[in-house]
């Protein structure tokens, strides 16, 4: 048990603090590891000479030996020069960047050394996620402002904006030196990244904009009947944004069809077939504001058919409610399950997790229907606490609620027997949800969540839907959408609702697009919207750590598995089990191992049988995170290390 808990722990982490990881880490991924094992070939030599040598010879070792042997050998450098050399790892911006395995590193033009163990401490003092750990929770008594797209300003140079720890350092000389090995013109920072699958994105110079109200996309998640769509649509009621008249209309219709307690689900169920079953199918939607924040809400279904759809809700949240049903026996049922299946409790808070969500509200609702039990609110936290910590979850907050009743959602409760809760209301909690970390100086990145012709409304034409990953976007700009192949302008924006001149990272779209060239009927939910300078890779190969969930069968060579990246699901075929790492340390157990099981950590290649859009997890977090599923359960999660063919 204690190495399961070190492997969920260790690789979940990894998902906030990952920075290039190699089974070999500090040894065959580092830069000194390169130029130790050419200096024992070719004997003494100059640590700036065998640098060179190895830019030459684009990082392999064969051939830097091989340039350097038909070159007179000057003189060595002392060891204490070399120590000094070999020091520079805090030095990020002058230093190099180097790629997983063979694929080559880029060295800026000063000769400082290499950044052979990147410093992972130094990084993390330097970079806002990291900042972002520590920072106090933000007070709930911040006077309101009014949401306006002209009070969006960009602050002054001294400002500080809070930025993704992901993100790359300026390496304006790394683009310079880049330019004159892939004819790249000086000046222009273009990446072609199919020249290169696994270079390390620079700066892209967008403005920062401060928005009046951090904005929040919040999941809710949680076992099929635990009451989310009820909860969540009372909330908006309470809210005040659904009228006494819709309610009344929902309470009627529900009522005639036998579904007399689902009136406030119809809020976010919306679908026929979803109100007929009483069950979330799709992935609803809805905005609200609190005194502090933004939040686009996501209604994710619970029901274990419909997992994909709650994958696509999850992977575009950053934070999590886990709606928990407290009545007699229904926990239980949702937690541990029923045979072999898990209850959706413990598959969604595995998958949240995985998906990057570190922040989650557990409501253990419907405990008015135990009399507001205190010993049954104790026993669920006794139970579901230790378990989320061990799942990774770094901020985990409890609170009893009754969604059908609407109490402790906005109001104090001051119903008899629920005296002994003096903490927050739902909305307080949802209101305290720390801001997170944008990618704003990354390359535009858009995955379509839908794609559809409007030919009214607000915006008409072409339109996509999605979630904004990283950069920004304005009017008229000119994008690509990859992998259709579509090049278009965007003629319209609009964020809930309300037409906006730009957007950032972090916020939920609507946009419609002129100038349209190619077919806009191949763009289908999975394709990334992206600047024309800054495509985003397409491959069919890629390596991943991954790690195993509790699964019944054997991950083995040649399994065929559902892969998820954000809203696209693809089959993929896992070709080579590459090694068996420990989770605690990630020192190598095994290489070429037989099989997967449950609990286990290691480095996979796979590949699919046509191109997709992906990106290296150090390039983008949420790209680069993937899911598998096999048989309707979800096997292991990974993230992408490298990009290959």
């Amino acid at each position: 048990m204690a190495r399961h808990r070190g492997i969920r722990q260790d690789i979940m982490d990894d998902y906030d603090e990952y920075e290039d990881f190699d089974p070999m880490d500090d040894d065959e991924s580092s830069a000194d590891y390169y130029i130790t094992q050419v200096i024992a070939k070719t004997g003494a030599v100059p640590r700036d000479k065998v640098i060179k040598a190895l830019e030459a010879a684009d990082w392999d070792i064969n051939g830097a030996v091989k340039i350097l042997k038909q070159r007179p050998q000057p003189q060595a450098k002392t060891g204490a020069q070399m120590k000094q050399g070999s020091t520079n790892s805090s030095q990020g911006k002058q230093g190099a960047n180097i790629s997983q395995g063979k694929q080559g590193a880029n060295v800026s033009q000063n000769k400082q050394m290499a950044n052979t163990t990147q410093n992972k401490q130094g990084t993390k003092s330097n970079q806002s996620e990291g900042q972002g750990k520590n920072q106090k929770k933000p007070e709930t008594q911040t006077k309101p402002v009014e949401v306006s797209t002209s009070n969006i300003k960009t602050p002054a140079p001294s400002v500080k904006t809070q930025v993704s720890k992901d993100e790359p350092i300026k390496t304006s000389a790394i683009v310079q030196n880049l330019g004159e090995k892939h004819n790249i013109p000086h000046g222009h920072e273009e990446i072609k990244t199919q020249r290169n699958l696994n270079m390390d994105y620079p700066d892209v110079n967008n403005e920062i904009l401060q928005a009046v109200k951090p904005k929040i996309n919040l999941v809710v998640i949680g076992h099929v009947d635990a009451g989310k769509s009820t909860l969540m649509g009372h909330l908006l009621y309470k809210m005040g944004y659904v009228d006494q008249k819709t309610i009344y209309k929902y309470e009627k219709e529900s009522k005639a069809i036998g579904k007399d307690s689902f009136h406030f689900a119809w809020v976010l169920d919306a679908g026929t077939e979803e109100r007929q079953r009483g069950v979330t199918i799709d992935v609803g939607c809805g905005h609200f504001t609190t005194s502090n924040r933004e939040i686009t809400l996501l209604d994710a279904p619970g029901h274990k058919d419909f997992i994909p759809n709650m994958i696509s809700g999850a992977a575009q949240a950053e934070a999590a409610v886990l709606v928990i049903d407290s009545s007699k026996g229904e926990f239980e049922k949702g937690f541990e399950g029923e045979g072999h299946q898990h209850g959706q409790t413990k598959e969604h808070s595995f998958l949240a997790r995985s998906l990057g969500i570190t922040y989650i509200i557990v409501a253990i609702n419907k405990l008015d229907t135990v009399d507001w039990d205190q010993g049954r609110f104790e026993q669920i936290i006794a139970t579901m606490d230790p378990f989320l910590k061990l799942a990774g979850f770094k901020d985990v907050f409890f609170i009893p609620i009754s969604g059908l009743r609407g109490i402790n959602l906005i109001e104090k409760p001051v119903e008899a027997g629920l005296e002994w809760y003096k903490g927050p209301t739902l909305i307080q909690l949802i209101d305290s949800i720390p801001q997170p970390p944008r990618s704003i100086r990354k390359p535009f990145r858009l995955c379509i969540m839908d794609a559809y012709k409007l030919s009214h409304g607000s915006i008409i034409g072409q339109v996509v839907t999605g979630k904004i990953e990283g950069g920004i976007v304005k009017l008229g700009d000119r994008l690509t959408i990859i992998p259709a192949n579509i090049t278009c302008v965007v003629k319209n924006i609009e964020i809930n609702g309300v037409l906006a001149e730009k957007a950032v990272a972090g916020e939920s779209v609507d946009l419609s697009f002129k100038e349209v060239t190619g077919d806009f009927t191949l763009v289908v939910p999975g394709d990334v919207i992206c600047s024309i300078d800054y495509i985003i890779p397409q491959v069919r190969k890629f390596r991943a750590k991954v790690f195993t969930f509790e699964i019944l069968f054997p991950i083995t060579r040649g399994i065929k598995l559902m892969m998820f990246v954000q809203s696209l699901k693809v089959v993929v075929t896992v070709i080579k089990l590459i090694t068996q790492i420990d989770g605690t340390t990630g020192e190598i157990i095994k290489t070429n191992p037989r099989c997967f099981t449950r609990n286990m950590a290691g480095i996979i290649e796979a590949e699919t049988d046509h191109k997709i859009c992906l990106e290296k997890f150090t390039n983008y977090k949420s790209l680069g995170r993937v899911l598998f599923r096999d048989r309707s359960e979800t096997v292991m999660a990974g993230m992408i290390l490298e990009l290959i063919e």
